[in-house]
């Protein structure tokens, strides 16, 4: 039987690797025979912690003409240990492989070549293999680079899709640090009288007791992916505020009204943001509900990945 081999780092917890874990799970749930290899593989790694409940199955490097391998796109360079397996390159980020922060004009350069001679592949010789892409974003970039792509998305875990009451707000704005800070330093020297709050040095408990908690989730990094913590914060009840690079600017993947889409490249943006955010709190019932449709679509997701998995490897054997 095919064996289908997901490549992760090992000892990594991050968004990557826990999207890796569930594809392994959602293989081995439709029937295949799926295993998750961590990398270096002249190293042996435990499953971390994090991602033990989703039960997967682990291997060591194996390469045969029947077998399937999955490597991100920040892993290009482990292709040459698999040479004789079919090659599927999964793209959970299109900035992430371009070592993008977009902070930097000339950081973004040079991380761009000191990526290369890491080994990561360039787009041209990635063109005999099969690609997956986690975003429209990612499809779109793609598909001007002359590759086509299938998509294979993700999903939100349980405890973060189950039903919940919802209780008093807070006006407080919540923000990720390691994101976009130039822009949220703009505002937080134009507002003093709002409360943004960094999500930092936080226990998972810590985080979700403030995505309850605070009316206003914002992010105004790259999105380099269909990123998490903007649907972690809706299902939570925060209302989102986005700028429009990377996948915010997809409605596909993230799709919130355009009111909370801000152009943060505009001379305008600054401007924009603080109206928007003492309506919100001022008026939170009303747009909490414009994110309904948001919230829908993040509760289907796993059953959209599964669907997903199936048309890209089969649907396994029963």
């Amino acid at each position: 039987m095919a064996r289908i081999l997901v490549c992760t780092p090992g000892g990594a917890v991050t968004g990557g690797p826990e999207l890796q874990h569930q594809l392994v799970r959602t293989l081995c749930d439709l029937g295949h025979d799926a295993k998750v290899c961590y990398y270096p593989f002249d190293q042996h790694f435990e499953c971390p912690e994090p991602y033990k409940h989703y039960g997967v199955p682990q291997t060591a490097l194996v390469d045969a003409p029947e077998n399937s391998v999955v490597i991100s796109e920040v892993s290009t360079f482990l292709t040459k240990f698999f040479p004789r397996s079919r090659k599927f390159i999964w793209w959970m980020s299109i900035d992430n492989y371009f070592q993008r922060k977009k902070e930097s004009a000339l950081k973004d350069v040079y991380m761009h070549f000191k990526t290369r001679l890491e080994g990561r592949l360039p787009i041209g010789r990635l063109q005999g293999y099969h690609h997956l892409v986690q975003s429209q974003y990612a499809l779109k970039f793609l598909e001007r680079e002359g590759v086509r792509s299938q998509m294979l998305s993700d999903y939100l875990g349980p405890a973060h899709l189950a039903d919940r009451e919802f209780g008093e707000r807070e006006d407080v704005i919540l923000f990720n640090p390691k994101k976009g800070m130039k822009k949220t330093q703009k505002l937080m020297d134009r507002y003093p009288q709002h409360r943004f709050l960094p999500l930092q040095n936080m226990t998972p408990a810590e985080l979700a007791g403030w995505f309850a908690k605070a009316k206003i989730y914002m992010d105004f990094g790259p999105h380099p992916g269909k990123d998490r913590m903007p649907r972690e914060a809706a299902m939570a009840g925060c209302c989102v505020i986005t700028g429009r690079e990377g996948s915010a600017a997809f409605y596909e993947d993230v799709p919130i009204p355009d009111i909370y889409k801000l152009d943060d490249r505009s001379s305008k943006f600054v401007d924009q943001f603080g109206p928007l955010a003492a309506d919100i709190f001022g008026a939170f019932e009303r747009h909490f509900h414009d994110f309904d449709h948001y919230r829908d679509v993040i509760r289907a997701e796993p059953a959209q990945f599964r669907e997903q998995v199936a048309a890209v490897f089969g649907p396994g054997q029963p």
